[in-house]
């Protein structure tokens, strides 16, 4: 592993990670902090999550990344069925924008990456070959998995239900760009 720093978001299963993330970035970037990567949304209907659409963190384009409905073409894993060309558009997001941002944000990290699976070979790219800074979401549940598998030296763990936003910030702006904290 190089360099990097990588800080988790955790929360329970629909705590509000993606918001705070979608919410961090636009602290970062009104603060002149370059963010890329993407959000991962999660769609309800009758109180069951349904789908997840992709989203880039500066892009309006959404496509589904994964659903609960069949589709023959799309990888299935688990109860859900990933669309390719999405995790695709992941993967491109994550390589290209490596190094070229100061944070680069993934949501989500979980148990699927430790199978091998979606974003796995990117972010062992981002973690062996980069010094890329990243903001993961992960379940907090999975975190001490996630940490293990990917062998993360000292991650910085924020809690949604723990810190507010502006908490979250200055804990990562502090080693990212320590002139940016807020004050007021």
């Amino acid at each position: 592993m190089k360099g990097n720093r990588v800080y988790l978001i955790t929360g329970e299963r629909a705590a509000g990670k993606t918001t705070r993330l979608r919410n961090l970035a636009f602290l970062f970037r009104d603060h002149g902090i370059s963010v890329g990567g993407f959000f991962s949304e999660g769609y309800w209907e009758n109180n069951i999550r349904t789908h997840y659409r992709f989203r880039p963190v500066w892009g309006e384009e959404l496509q589904v990344l994964c659903s609960r409905d069949k589709h023959p073409e799309w990888i299935q894993t688990g109860t859900y069925f990933f669309n390719p060309e999405a995790v695709q558009s992941g993967k491109r997001i994550l390589e290209s924008e490596a190094g070229g941002v100061d944070l680069l944000v993934i949501d989500e990290v979980g148990m699927l990456e430790t199978r091998k699976q979606i974003w796995y070979e990117s972010l062992q790219y981002l973690l062996n070959e980069t010094d890329q800074c990243m903001l993961w979401s992960v379940r907090k549940d999975f975190s001490d998995r996630i940490i293990e598998f990917f062998e993360i030296k000292n991650p910085v763990l924020l809690d949604v239900k723990e810190l507010n936003t502006k908490e979250m910030y200055n804990r990562i702006v502090k080693d990212i760009a320590p002139n940016k904290c807020y004050t007021s």
